[in-house]
Order: C-alpha cells, then structure tokens, then sequence
C-alpha cells in the first residue's frame, strides 16, 4: 500500500468513531458499537433492560428469554457520508427455558481511491467489518435471566490487510411483570477478550471497543396504550466519561409507536427518533439520529414473530 492510502486510512480512522458513535475512541471493531435495530435507536440506545426483542442480542442477550416464540429480524443503517450497516437475525425460545439465537453483521465505510506512484489508481473498500454472533438465554429462576453472545469478528482495511478475533457479551436481566407495570433491570458487559491489527506491522493490535452497560426501565400499560421509558449509563472502557442514555416510546393500540431519546455525553449523536407500525404481521420501525453538522443518520427495521 502507498503512501497516499496509509494517509488516508489513518485519517479515517481518526474520524470513524465520532462518525459512528459520537465519541472519540478506538477504531478497532467499530462494528461492535454500532447501533442498528431502529426500535432501539430512536429511544435513545437505552435498551438493556427493555431487550423484549430479538433486538436484544445488540444490548442484553438475556432479554432473548421472553416468550415462546421465534423471530427474525433484518436492519439496514445509512450513516453519514458512505457508510452503511447491514444486519439480520433469528431466534427462537423454548418453554420460557433457554432462547437461542444466531445473527449476521456487516459494516462498509464506502469505498477509496487509492493513488500509486506510477500514476495508476484503484478504488478498496476502505474498512469492511463482518461479524457472526451465537447467542444462549438462560432462565435462572423466578424474574432473573443471563444470556452470553460469542462473536467471530473479521476486518479488512483498504481491501488488503485483514483480520480476525472472537469477543464475547455477557449480560444479566431482572423483569418483574404485572398486570399494568414491568420494571427491568439489566446489566450487560460487551466485547470481552481479543484485539484487532490494523496493519501488517501492528504486532499487539488494538483492543477491541469494550462496553459495559447498566439500565432501568419502567413499561405502564392499559387497553389503549402502552408506555415505556429507559435509561442505561454506559462506559466505554478507551474512554473515561461516563454516557447516559434515555429513551421514550408510546405505543397505541399495538399498532402504532411514537419513539424518542436523548444521549448525554457525546460530541455527536444526541437527539433521536422514531416509530413503529405493525402491517399484516410485520414490525416495521425507522429511526433517525441527528448527528451535528453532518447531518442524519437512518435506521430501517423490519422484523416478523413466527
């Protein structure tokens, strides 16, 4: 690689985490942090302790023990300038006992021109990430579940240098639920173990972005609606400030949800928002997350209960 691409992938690197997270940080396995269920972006990320969904492989992979039932799910995210996030997921619950759930990820930064001395060009991908995720939800009596995500994640910089690692989620869940209220309370720690090279001459690597996460949240129901609000404070191990989240939706008649949610702590990335309608069948939720001067960034769910 010339001259002019290790210019261009340090550059990237510098920006990518503002871009996809709103802080500064490691660029190793960005794809680790990036948020894509819609549902949970426009409430703000703040979802460890809802993770009523298939949705909770990303937050807390013990809320994948919730009901009899199976899902799928698949998401898309356009970031800022040519960045973009694809997912899909399926789980499926057995007798309120365990949950197993298997996903797909895939993250592309946009393609880059890369000059030679010669005068010739090419164009690469400048960072393409992959990462396949298992995930086991286990009942541990009364209100209490735990859940573990192990990941294969692989990463290629400027269509050459690649590489790989296996991090592992761990997370905890306490739902109490009555006929009119549910209280949750979650606790998740992500990215456990392993590191990524950014370069042939990278000998250590950069460890990989590991998150811990611990919400709250409040659901109250009745015949025409239900209302839940969230909160989680996360702190990213590579940086010292703690984040707060929080997050709002109000669902009608289980047909139509109004989302929002506000994220405290970042340079970008604070105000978000969306909704949820549920046609013959099929969830569909969308999301938007206003990131300062660089505009938008949309998130596209759907999701089926099979």
């Amino acid at each position: 690689m010339k001259k002019t691409a290790i210019l261009f992938i340090s550059a990237l690197a510098l920006f990518l985490p503002a871009v996809v997270y709103g802080a500064a940080g490691s660029s190793s396995g960005l794809i680790l942090i990036q948020p894509v269920c819609a549902r949970a972006v426009a409430m703000g990320d703040a979802f460890s302790a809802v993770s009523d969904d298939i949705n909770a492989v990303y937050y807390n992979p013990a809320g994948l023990l919730l009901y009899n039932r199976k899902e799928f799910s698949a998401s898309y995210l356009k970031g800022v300038l040519d960045f973009s996030y694809y997912s899909a997921g399926f789980y499926s619950s057995f007798n309120n006992s365990y949950a197993l759930g298997g996903n797909l990820s895939a993250f592309s930064a946009g393609e880059a021109e890369i000059n030679n001395v010669d005068g010739t060009s090419r164009n690469v991908t400048a960072m393409e990430d992959s990462v396949y995720t298992a995930t086991l939800a286990k009942n541990l009596g009364g209100d209490f579940s735990a859940g573990a995500n192990i990941k294969y994640i692989n990463s290629a910089v400027a269509g050459e240098f690649k590489n790989e690692a296996y991090p592992l989620d761990i997370g905890l869940l306490y739902r109490k639920d009555n006929i009119d209220k549910r209280i949750g309370i979650g606790l998740c720690i992500q990215n456990l173990g392993g590191s990524l090279k950014t370069s042939a001459a990278d000998d250590e690597g950069e460890k990989l972005p590991q998150v811990t996460r611990a919400g709250f949240s409040y659901t109250s129901r009745d015949e025409a609606k239900i209302v839940t609000f969230s909160a989680d404070a996360l702190q990213l191990q590579e940086d010292p400030g703690l984040k707060i989240h929080m997050g709002l939706e109000y669902a009608l008649g289980g047909r139509l949800s109004l989302r929002a949610g506000y994220k405290a702590g970042y340079d970008l990335a604070s105000l978000t928002a969306g909704f949820g309608v549920e046609v013959n069948g099929a969830n569909i939720d969308i999301a938007a997350t206003m990131m300062g001067v660089l505009g938008y960034t949309y998130n596209v769910s759907i999701s089926f209960k099979l």
